[in-house]
């Protein structure tokens, strides 16, 4: 009970000393790997018709480059934030417009330097197959969670290591066209790296 109420006493103490920032990060360089996208075909009639069929692939690698803006509060011992994200989920053969929501911890390693976990929700909003086989994407949600850490004093370098836990998307294929499964997943890993201000 005691070592209880001294980590809650000790946050608030944390808390009341936190000073109020609004942040703002870009993430371009932000990767997916290892997930089953790239497992996904679509066959169907060629530029011909039907004397020769057209195979269409998802990509191995699918990208997310984002940006996110929000609140934060900082102490010497950690910092807090909560943003807003808005991204595009690009591969080779569907992209789509994504939007969610972050929360960070990330406790002070060194004035310079701080890591903890996060977790995020993003919906992708509008998915859209980039080929020629005729077929439709559903939207779908994914859970965001894993460790991020920055590094900086007034610009912050931003890296993250993340598993991305997607809602498999809906695939429906017309017009002679068939795929290899009734749904997308791009569920996997995810590398990220941007830059961050606090104001």
């Amino acid at each position: 009970m005691r070592s209880s109420l001294a980590v809650l006493l000790c946050w608030a103490a944390m808390a009341a000393n936190a000073e109020w920032n609004v942040v703002m990060d870009a993430r371009p360089g932000t990767i997916l790997v290892g997930q089953g996208a790239g497992d996904f075909q679509a066959l169907g009639p060629g530029p011909e018709g039907w004397e020769v069929t057209e195979l269409e692939e998802a990509a191995e690698f699918t990208t997310l480059p984002n940006l996110r803006i929000g609140a934060g509060w900082s102490s010497d011992m950690a910092l807090w934030d909560l943003t807003a994200q808005l991204g595009y989920l690009l591969n080779e053969r569907f992209r789509s417009l994504v939007a969610g929501l972050d929360a960070a911890v990330m406790l002070r390693m060194r004035r310079n330097i701080a890591v903890g976990p996060h977790i995020g929700y993003i919906r992708i909003l509008d998915p859209e197959w980039t080929g020629d086989a005729d077929l439709d994407l559903d939207p779908a949600g994914a859970l965001v969670f894993g460790v991020q850490a920055i590094i900086g004093y007034d610009i912050l370098f931003v890296f993250a290591a993340d598993y991305l836990s997607a809602q498999a998307m809906e695939a429906t294929a017309h017009g002679g066209w068939r795929s290899s499964d009734d749904e997308l997943d791009v569920s996997g890993l995810s590398l990220q790296f941007g830059v961050m201000g606090r104001f």
